[in-house]
């Protein structure tokens, strides 16, 4: 049965409605866009590539059926990008998923504070207002300069039924940077990304420098939130600014705009709150063996770090110092135990104060209370004073709490250490947890295979 999509495009405002065989009756789709989107959607003409892929017909309307709340709930879903949405615009919007409205959000979306009483935003005498975003959504923007690398479905969900499962996605190379999505509260991640720097498509592309910080990180790219009686989804991505005949693309529009979507996910959503996030080695930490690596050009432009040339980086990995110079680096040594060899070092000379810490920031996964589980790599040593390995959670009163182990002082040659701990179940985590390898003194640590798995 051929579906047909009614599109209504009025200035940044743009309206379309769905003919889905659900209940006798058709479902209404009404998209909500930022001026920029508007725009582009005249300059590249986006009604007529709706038209192609949809078999629609265009017309305009009065974009005041937004604050008409009777006309609104008339809708089943809506899409928007605003992120210069004024109070009573949010406010509309937050009413509609609370009346049992389906909001898809997606890149920058949000509103800002505006100060007069117009209702018009000046971006330049207005502050942003993140708060009501966030609690709408479930979601935090904490980046805004990186570009997806790939994408991967985190369980059996509507909005990316089409991909497989666990499976990592390329993403299409095209120029608009991403925004990281931070999980905020009971939203749930649906799917997840690699971010990098923006530009890492190009061939030729390295890091100017050496960074402490990491260069590539896994974070949510989809989640969802109930609210009222109705849901949000959050997309990372701007879906109006991406190639919108691509496979990926063509396919997620479409999954997000199947009327049965809601009903599935609002279906689904205790089952999805708590996913077990698990990485290669069946593992609950990203890139473990160090194999994901960008190259870096690193310079002494810092005073801490004393690598020159070009290394490699390990994604999801950050370096750090508590005192003292030091370097961090993947190095490819095929051994018994892996091929990629995360090395950290550091020449400080005071064995009490200098160090190295190296760490992996996991965000979207809550470890269940009450289970065992088992910590465990593979390292090698030379001159450290001490050092060690473990995980730290945090609980709902921001309290932390570390499960660690302990390496030789000294040198050792490669060996497996491990670590097997419980987690109270009267511990109630926040989602996330810290993964983290240290050592004080002048010397060098090398690591393989970081795991986290439950334990055997």
């Amino acid at each position: 049965m051929k579906r047909r999509l009614h599109v209504v495009l009025v200035g940044a405002l743009l309206i379309a409605t769905t003919a889905f065989p659900v209940s006798g009756r058709n479902a209404e789709i009404a998209f909500f866009v930022s001026q920029r989107s508007g725009t582009l959607f005249k300059s590249i003409s986006l009604p007529e590539k709706i038209k192609q892929a949809f078999d629609v017909e265009v017309e305009l309307l009065d974009n005041s059926r937004l604050l008409n709340l009777h006309e609104l709930m008339e809708f089943k879903i809506i899409v928007s990008d605003k992120d210069l949405s004024n109070a009573k615009e949010f406010t509309a919007l937050s009413r509609f998923v609370d009346g049992g409205g389906y909001l898809v959000a997606l890149g920058e979306f949000g509103r800002w504070l505006d100060s007069n009483t117009n209702g018009v935003v000046d971006k330049k005498a207005d502050k942003a207002h993140p708060a009501e975003a966030k609690e709408l959504t479930g979601c935090a923007i904490i980046s805004r300069d990186l570009a997806v690398q790939k994408i991967r479905n985190l369980s059996v969900n509507p909005v990316l039924r089409n991909f497989h499962l666990n499976k990592w996605i390329e993403y299409p190379v095209y120029a608009p940077t991403a925004s990281s999505l931070k999980i905020e509260g009971d939203a749930i991640p649906l799917a997840e990304a690699s971010y990098r720097p923006f530009g890492y498509k190009s061939t030729d592309f390295k890091h100017k420098y050496f960074s402490s910080r990491f260069y590539a990180r896994y974070n949510c790219y989809i989640a969802a939130k109930k609210a009222g009686k109705g849901m949000t989804v959050r997309v990372a991505e701007n879906l109006f600014l991406v190639p919108f005949d691509d496979p990926l693309f063509a396919a997620l529009w479409g999954n997000l705009l199947e009327a049965s979507t809601f009903n599935v996910l609002s279906g689904q959503f205790e089952n999805l709150r708590c996913p077990l996030i698990l990485y290669d080695h069946e593992n609950f930490i990203p890139n473990p063996d160090f194999g994901d690596v960008c190259v870096s050009s690193a310079k002494e432009n810092v005073a801490k770090n004393f690598v020159s040339g070009e290394i490699l980086m390990p994604a999801c990995w950050q370096f750090n110092s508590w005192k003292g110079r030091y370097s961090g680096e993947v190095r490819i040594c095929a051994n018994d135990y892996g091929q990629h060899v995360l090395t950290v070092r550091s020449d400080d000379p005071d064995s009490r104060c200098g160090g190295s810490i190296w760490s992996v920031y996991c965000d979207q996964t809550i470890l269940p209370q009450g289970v065992a589980y088992t910590i465990s790599i593979q390292a090698q040593g030379a001159g450290i004073t001490r050092g060690g390995f473990g995980i730290s959670v945090q609980d709902s009163d921001n309290n932390r709490h570390e499960f660690k182990s302990s390496f030789p002082s000294g040198s050792f040659d490669w060996q497996r250490f491990e670590h097997t701990f419980t987690i109270p179940r009267s511990f109630q985590l926040m989602r996330g947890f810290v993964a983290k390898v240290s050592f004080t003194g002048p010397g060098k640590l090398s690591a393989v295979h970081f795991l986290l798995k439950r334990a055997e």
